[in-house]
């Protein structure tokens, strides 16, 4: 990944300016199915950032269930679950960044006449996946030395069945507690939070669930920067 100088006068590139007005050059489309389909394939070399999916139902008498999810690497996360009545959508606006091992797929829980779409642009940076468990704190993202990471935005999923309390913390080199923030969220619920944060090397982002032997999944989107 290519820092991006954070230094006045500097020129920046196209694709930079493109990524950070939420402005994508492409759209991908899906009619969902039952079974699951990309709706964003993982590109073939570079980062393709998607800043917005939009679903809706068009059905005229089906309520169903609707799922997303990121898979990397043939693993599962964040496994987004709307119900939409008939002529109901749902958006959804985060900067997914993709790489060539990422993807985003989509399906329906039942049959019924519905559209997917996705606003994509070429672009920069990376998000930092990880499945979690217990009340132990997980690693979403450690700061290698000598580089600092801008954090763009990030999502918490309860994968438990029932309510839990999620916490996220990001901690110094010397594991200095620097910002932390706790929410309950319901079963399956996601919480997305666009806090810009800048972290240092050696700072790491961590998460965790609210009991032993719950289930949670996190994404980061981050970009390498020059302070």
């Amino acid at each position: 990944m290519t820092p991006i100088p954070m230094t006045p006068n500097q020129v920046y590139k196209s694709s930079h300016l493109k990524g950070i007005g939420e402005i994508g050059n492409a759209s991908t489309f899906l009619t969902p199915t039952t079974s699951y389909a990309n709706l964003v394939a993982a590109p073939a070399s570079g980062i393709l950032r998607v800043n917005q999916i939009a679903i809706k139902n068009i059905d005229t008498a089906v309520t169903t269930d609707f799922y997303l999810k990121i898979v990397c690497s043939g693993t599962d996360y964040l496994v987004m679950n709307p119900s939409l009545i008939p002529g109901e959508r749902f958006i959804v606006n985060f900067p997914f960044l993709l790489d060539s091992t990422t993807s985003i797929q989509a399906k329906v829980a039942a049959t019924c006449a519905a559209r997917i779409t996705a606003s994509c642009v070429a672009w920069e940076g990376e998000m930092g996946l990880v499945n979690f468990s217990g009340v132990s704190w997980t690693d979403v993202l450690t700061v290698p030395s000598g580089h600092a990471y801008s954090l763009l935005a990030y999502a918490l999923q309860n994968s438990d069945t029932a309510s839990q309390t999620i916490s996220l913390q990001i901690i110094d080199g010397s594991s200095n507690v620097k910002w932390s923030e706790s929410r309950t969220l319901g079963p399956g619920e996601v919480w997305i939070n666009d806090e810009n944060v800048v972290l240092a090397a050696g700072w790491k982002l961590q998460v965790k669930q609210g009991a032993a032997s719950k289930t949670g999944s996190a994404m980061a989107s981050y970009l390498e920067v020059t302070p």
